[in-house]
């Protein structure tokens, strides 16, 4: 007895997307984010997560907080994650849990905060992780008063 050729075609396209699966499943970070009790000297702040390409890094890192007003981060599309954490959190639950899928072109991933005042000591407001640092892997994010910081 023969088997209908759909059923060769469905097994096939099973197979397919089980390699692809497997192929692109370690592509994809997760991104646990934890607060301190107050963040940003009492103000709402805004964290984006963005994957990009070593001149996306690098246009980031040189306009720093300005970031967040520059044309540049209109068009980055599915690229950007945008997250608002609390000016406080009395019951200290302030988390988030952000997956990052990788796609092709996506060398870099940057975590950059928007906050009111800058660390005088050198805190960073900005984390730039090449792909070897961020694909497949779980990251702690800790979200201080003034600055960000990769556990």
């Amino acid at each position: 007895m023969t088997q209908p050729k759909s059923s060769g075609l469905h097994l096939a396209a099973l197979v397919v997307a089980s390699v692809l699966t497997t192929a692109c499943g370690g592509s994809t970070a997760t991104l646990n984010f934890k607060c301190d009790p107050v963040v940003n000297g009492g103000t709402l702040l805004t964290v984006d997560v963005v994957r990009g390409s070593e001149s996306d890094a690098r246009r980031i890192r040189e306009l720093g907080e300005r970031w967040f007003y520059d044309s540049a981060r209109n068009g980055m599309g599915d690229r950007l994650k945008t997250l608002t954490f609390p000016m406080t959190s009395p019951d200290g639950k302030c988390e988030a849990k952000v997956p990052v899928s990788a796609q092709k072109g996506d060398e870099f991933l940057v975590v950059v905060a928007d906050y009111k005042f800058q660390n005088q000591a050198g805190g960073q407001q900005i984390l730039v992780l090449d792909k070897k640092k961020w694909k497949g892997k779980k990251l702690e994010i800790s979200v201080h008063d003034k600055e960000i910081t990769l556990r």
